[in-house]
């Protein structure tokens, strides 16, 4: 596929298309490498602030005078490592399954 441009033909008074030099094309190409590292670091991030929301909304489910069981510590210590993890299971953060809320 040859990448084009549109430009201006003063003899005919109409627009054509031609291709793109091979310096016009790299400019593309790196502008788009760009922008995709760019989103990817954008998705890394949300995924990071959502997860640390996550663990700072279970923090108070942590406190001793909470009344939980041993069973039901035992999920919340589970939810949070889980989140916890997310980062190194998702590297891409692409179709991450989020764990659910035990209490």
């Amino acid at each position: 596929m040859t990448m084009t441009k549109v430009i201006w033909d003063n003899d005919t008074k109409t627009q054509k298309r031609v291709p793109l030099s091979d310096a016009e094309v790299a400019d593309v190409m790196a502008r788009a490498e760009k922008t995709e590292a760019r989103r990817a670091e954008n998705l890394i991030k949300d995924m990071r602030r959502k997860r640390d929301r996550l663990l700072r909304e279970s923090d108070s489910l942590m406190q001793p005078d909470r009344g939980f069981t041993d069973e039901q510590i035992e999920a919340i210590q589970a939810y949070r490592q889980a989140l916890r993890d997310i980062p190194q299971k998702y590297p891409d953060a692409i179709n991450i399954e989020w764990p659910e809320k035990p209490v």
